[in-house]
């Protein structure tokens, strides 16, 4: 993106850019990853014509983008959050255990909510929407995007699989390998609800392990290339080694819950591209 456009400002309720080459408005709308009717509900200004209507933008064109409107929510939460990351579209928050990531229907409760609620507080006018998702018994780092124009190209990134994540887990029985790499496709099990199953017909799932530390059971770092729902839980609990209190493919032996952390998270930021590099100490849960 940095060699068609360049991010002059960006603020709550603007951002200005500049063009540096001819680009159709079909194109300008694929760079930023926005659906028809998500661009519609902003307004743009150039520097030759009030609004933009024509199918081709000039060169060196300054193009400023307004939101209509702020939008209508209240939040409150009297929980704290643990920010590990901010910036004008971005929040990357430490999300404990036994903690939804966002409202199931039933819960009010969740991350999201009380991140919406800390910017709620300082006057931020949208709501947060969640990059992706780790388990309720799973804790470590989940990236929010704080505005909505830039949601596709924070989608985009996990659509593609180029961001990189990391886990710690702890696993029954102590392994004998130091690295393993399981490429099994996974596909939902229509027989058990919730669940997920090893399927030839399923999606491509690959994940890598590696051993950091072996006692009765063994610790391990994992690396996933794909994002399935329970991926690591079902990839591990299929060469019997289940993650420690896994209640649908293990086994629960105490209350610590899932012992699963998000530790690592790396991704190009939208406005630069720059990599934004994350990671947390170990959960005490682990110790």
């Amino acid at each position: 993106m940095n060699n068609i456009i360049k991010i002059l400002h960006v603020d709550a309720y603007s951002f200005q850019y500049q063009l540096k080459k001819d680009i159709y408005l079909y194109q300008l709308m694929e760079l930023f990853s926005i659906s028809k009717k998500r661009w519609n509900q902003y307004a743009f200004k150039n520097n030759k014509i009030e609004n933009i209507q024509s199918n081709t933008l000039l060169e060196k064109d300054s193009i400023c983008c307004h939101t209509f409107k702020k939008d209508d929510y209240y939040a409150y939460s009297d929980k704290d959050i643990d920010i590990i990351y901010e910036d004008t579209i971005c929040i990357a928050v430490n999300k404990p255990a036994f903690l939804l990531v966002h409202s199931d229907g039933n819960e009010k409760d969740t991350l999201q909510n009380r991140v919406d609620a800390y910017l709620y507080e300082k006057g931020w006018p949208f709501s947060s929407q969640p990059i992706h998702r780790i388990d309720y018994e799973t804790s470590g780092i989940i990236l929010f995007c704080k505005y909505p124009f830039f949601q596709g190209l924070f989608d985009q990134q996990f659509l593609s699989h180029s961001i990189v994540k990391e886990y710690y887990c702890v696993v029954q029985g102590r392994i004998a390998w130091n690295t393993k790499t399981i490429d099994a496709p996974i596909s939902r099990n229509r027989h058990k609800a919730n669940c997920m199953i090893i399927h030839p017909k399923g999606k491509v799932s690959i994940s890598h392990f590696t051993v950091l530390e072996r006692n009765t059971n063994t610790l391990l770092k994992v690396k996933i290339d794909t994002g399935r729902k329970h991926q690591i839980r079902l990839h591990l609990s299929s060469i019997n080694h289940p993650i420690i209190n896994d209640n649908l493919y293990g086994t629960v032996i105490d209350n610590r819950g899932l012992l699963l952390q998000n530790f690592h998270l790396k991704f190009k930021h939208p406005l630069d591209n720059q990599w934004i590099d994350l990671k947390l100490d170990m959960d005490p849960r682990f110790k």
